[in-house]
C-alpha cells in the first residue's frame, strides 16, 4: 500500500484525489485506458483504439486520448491525431476517417459535395443514399427523403420528384405503385 500524489484535477468526481492508494489510482487507471509505467516497465496496453492517440503525461504516465472531433487516428501507439480535410470531422463509427460534417452532403471525388436530387444523406454520414421507392428528393443537398403524396407515386429507388396516379387508380400504401 502508499499513496500517490497525482496532482491534476485533483478532488473532481471520477479523477483520483490529491492523495490516494495506489490500487485506486491503478484502478482509475485500468478504467480510463491508461498505460502506467514502472520501473519494471509497462503496466498495461499501450495500443490505443482508432480515433485515440497515446498522451504521455509526466513521470512516464501514459494513457490513450480521443482525437479532437476534426482529427483521426488509426490507432495504436500513435502520438498524435492527423487533420481532416476542410468540411470533414472524424467518424464516430470508426475514428480512423473522417466524415463530410454536413447533412445533405456526401464525399464525392474526395470532396463534401451536395447530394444530387433523388438522395439524400443524414448528418454525420459522408455517403449519398438514393431514395427508397415511394418516396422523393427534388432538391440537392436534401438530408432526407419526403414521402410523395397521397395520389403520387414513386415506383424506384433514387426519384427526384413523384408522378401522379391516373383517374380511376389508386396508389398503394407504400406509394410505389399506382393500380
Amino acid at each position: 500500500m502508499g499513496v500517490v500524489s497525482f496532482g491534476v484535477k485533483c478532488a473532481r468526481p471520477g479523477f483520483p484525489t490529491v492523495y490516494t492508494r495506489v490500487s485506486a489510482f491503478r484502478r482509475w487507471l485500468k478504467n480510463t485506458g491508461a498505460v502506467f509505467f514502472t520501473s519494471a516497465g509497462v503496466e498495461g496496453n499501450t495500443n490505443c483504439q482508432a480515433g485515440q492517440f497515446l498522451f504521455t503525461f509526466r513521470e512516464g504516465i501514459k494513457f490513450c486520448k480521443n482525437c479532437p472531433p476534426n482529427q483521426f487516428s488509426a490507432g495504436g501507439s500513435v502520438t498524435k491525431c492527423e487533420n481532416c480535410p476542410a468540411g470533414f470531422l472524424r467518424n464516430r463509427a470508426d475514428g480512423r476517417t473522417c466524415n463530410c460534417s454536413t447533412a445533405g452532403k456526401g464525399q464525392i471525388g474526395g470532396m463534401c459535395k451536395r447530394c444530387p436530387p433523388g438522395q439524400f444523406s443524414p448528418a454525420g454520414d459522408s455517403t449519398c443514399k438514393q431514395c427508397p421507392p415511394g418516396t422523393f428528393a427534388s432538391s440537392p443537398g436534401s438530408k432526407e427523403c419526403k414521402q410523395c403524396p397521397k395520389t403520387f407515386f414513386a415506383p424506384t429507388a433514387g426519384s427526384a420528384d413523384c408522378k401522379i396516379c391516373t383517374s380511376g387508380k389508386t396508389v398503394t400504401a407504400k406509394g410505389t405503385k399506382c393500380v
